[in-house]
């Protein structure tokens, strides 16, 4: 592996992190649009015996939407977790008078 400029290696990094908390921010976002959509569609259907049958479908298919979701949520939160501890490390050795780091 070659070795990089440590400055470049963190502007790597933080723009690592920025993109995974982008994500992270969409797939929140689209789970708080999912619920949201779960809670306007319950007080469409009435409580009746039709009501009841609909509201479980939807809950059922409320939850795997969520589910899936929460699979990528949860990954990105380690990806953006591990880079900001490698960047910790960076900075660390940025202060020890490291100047060159291997790189990717």
């Amino acid at each position: 592996m070659p070795l990089v400029p440590i400055d470049l290696e963190i502007a790597r990094v933080k723009q690592e992190i920025e993109q995974k908390r982008l994500q992270l921010r969409q797939v929140k976002s689209e789970m708080a649009n999912i619920r949201a959509h779960y809670s306007q569609s319950v007080h469409m259907h009435g409580g009746g015996t039709v009501g009841k049958l609909v509201r479980a479908a939807q809950h059922g298919a409320k939850n795997g939407r969520l589910k899936s979701h929460q699979g990528n949520k949860e990954r990105l939160e380690r990806e953006k977790l591990a880079l900001d501890q490698q960047l910790n490390q960076l900075k660390v050795l940025k202060a020890q008078g490291t100047t060159h780091v291997k790189g990717k």
